[in-house]
Formats: structure tokens, sequence, C-alpha cells
């Protein structure tokens, strides 16, 4: 049972993370197949791709996080109290991967000696709206993390 750590923007309420869809929001950045090719497209600008049926696959992206220590974020993500962060402004937040809501599921993408990635992604196939609305479901079971 990982904890998963990502860098988001608070909510307007100021105790949750802010659901949406751009960078450092607890959503997903979607390109859209139907406009532009996935191969004429910076593909980091884009957390999964969609076609005309606007669905979403497991396997198919989703979520940045890190599991298990927030080491394994880019230094402009880390928090400035986590060796070597930079970041001053987005605030981290933690979540249980118990927590997550059946429709999606943590996947560990990658792992080295020094760095560890995943996603938070659907369980199966779904509308892209269904999926934003999964996510931002999970809000009230991520805390800010103030230390490791």
């Amino acid at each position: 049972m990982p904890i998963l750590y990502r860098a988001m923007w608070k909510a307007d309420d100021g105790l949750h993370p802010k659901p949406g869809a751009e960078s450092c929001h607890l959503g997903v950045r979607v390109g859209d197949l139907a406009v532009v090719s996935a191969e004429d497209e910076d593909e980091s600008k884009y957390d999964v791709w969609v076609g005309e049926d606007r669905l979403v696959h497991a396997l198919g992206g989703g979520l940045s996080v890190v599991p298990d220590d927030p080491i394994h974020l880019p230094p402009w993500r880390r928090p400035t109290w986590v060796n070597g962060g930079t970041n001053k402004k987005i605030p981290l937040w933690k979540i249980v991967d118990e927590m997550l809501p059946s429709t999606v599921a943590y996947r560990e993408t990658f792992e080295s000696r020094e760095y560890r990635h995943g996603l938070i992604e659907p369980s199966e196939s779904v509308l892209i709206d269904q999926f934003q609305e999964s996510l931002a479901s999970t809000a009230t079971a991520w805390e800010e993390a103030t230390e490791i």
C-alpha cells in the first residue's frame, strides 16, 4: 500500500487539492487526436490522449504521482523541506493508494535506484469526463504533506 505524492494547487477551500485539467491540478491534461496527431505534438504537454470516441483506457496514461517518498519528484516540484527541492509555492499532497476508488488504479511505471514514478489511471475504458470526475472525487482523501 504505497503512499502516493503529487504537487498540486490548493482548492478555494484551502483544505484539498484543486481539481482541473491543468498542470499541478487534480486531473489530467488531455490531448485530442481529433485535433492534432500525437506524433506532431509534444507528448509532455498531455497526460492522456483521446480520439473521437472521447475514451481513455487502462494502461493509457493518467495522473502523474511518485510512490513512498517525495524525493522521487523532480526538484522543481519537490518542496524545499525535501532534500534538494526548490518548490516554494505549490503544496505537496499525499494519498494512500487504498483510498482510491475502484474506477481508478495506481500503476508504477518506472523504477530505478534513484527514481520512481507512477500513474493513477482509469481501471477500464471510460469517457474522459468520467475519468476526470473519478480523480476529482478523491480530493477529500488527499492530505497536505508537511513532512515525510
